[in-house]
């Protein structure tokens, strides 16, 4: 938490007050760097429990002044109640076991009025897109077997080349 309180200096007033977003599951800070660039009104606080993927985001040279990165459970985030303006997450809260923990936290620290915004795969497309890509794959395999079995059948019994035939 010292560095998400590191970056308070960044805040810059909005309206009147300063505005602080913060990134559950933050990873290796991609998403939330493109987000925040071009916003220097705005503080971005990422927070992610792995620390190896807040080295990647700790490295990145593409990472605004107004961003910075913590490790902390979403399920017990050491904020202050109503203290921010937006929570967003991507693609994070299918993989949480207890996802009521980090939703009753998410509402604790937001601001009457504030937003949380979650981008979320959808179980029932998710599972038919894999469905769907493992159909695909399964059929692209069972195509490049029969033609690699046609060009060693063809070879082995010295079968004319198409051009051949002509």
């Amino acid at each position: 938490l010292e560095s998400a309180e590191k970056g308070a200096e960044h805040e810059v007033p909005v309206h009147g007050r300063p505005c602080r977003v913060l990134d559950l599951g933050t990873g290796p800070g991609g998403t939330l760097a493109a987000t925040a660039r071009g916003r220097s009104d705005v503080h971005f606080l990422g927070v992610d429990l792995s620390s190896s993927m807040l080295k990647f985001a700790l490295r990145r040279r593409d990472v605004p002044e107004n961003v910075s990165f913590a490790r902390v459970d979403a399920a017990h985030l050491p904020l202050e109640s109503a203290s921010l303006d937006c929570v967003l997450g991507h693609s994070f809260l299918y993989l949480l076991p207890d996802r009521s923990a980090v939703l009753r936290e998410v509402f604790r620290v937001l601001k009457p009025g504030a937003k949380a915004v979650f981008m979320e795969p959808a179980r029932v497309g998710t599972g038919r897109m894999f469905d769907a890509l493992l159909r695909y794959t399964l059929q692209s395999i069972r195509q490049t077997m029969a033609m690699t079995a046609w060009v060693v059948f063809r070879k082995a019994a010295s079968y004319p080349e198409r051009a051949e035939l002509i």
